[in-house]
């Protein structure tokens, strides 16, 4: 099932358009942005010593249960969109780090500490 969730989000991202999506502001280094009632964009921010970057991943959700391609950039700013999420009922069930990155595997940590797995490519898993 969860795998089916996983190739089910990816395939229909194709055919989301962000035009009509609402901005969410979670802190001031999260934010979320509605595509459908299904499809969520979470953009967060990090500072490092060459400026404050940005790093944006996918939430998608099916019958209260989420999937998310990419996490945010640390486990707190995870930890604050799994909460949000939690709140209106939806859980976690997986994440799927896209590569080896912050912007896409820093908040993994807290992934795991809500009982959620995580999958990836095995070269990701090697490094």
């Amino acid at each position: 099932m969860r795998v089916l969730l996983i190739i089910s989000a990816l395939f229909q991202l194709n055919a989301i358009s962000a035009q009509n999506g609402s901005e969410i502001t979670l802190n001031p280094d999260l934010k979320l942005i509605s595509l459908t009632d299904q499809v969520y964009i979470h953009l967060s921010y990090k500072q490092y010593s060459q400026g404050r970057f940005s790093s944006n991943g996918i939430v998608y959700v099916v019958d209260n249960k989420a999937v998310m391609i990419d996490t945010p950039v640390t486990d707190s700013l995870t930890s604050l969109l799994v909460d949000w999420f939690s709140e209106k009922g939806i859980e976690f069930i997986a994440a799927v780090p896209t590569h080896w990155h912050d912007d896409c595997l820093g908040g993994l940590g807290a992934i795991h500490n809500a009982g959620s797995s995580s999958y990836c490519l095995k070269m990701t898993l090697e490094l």
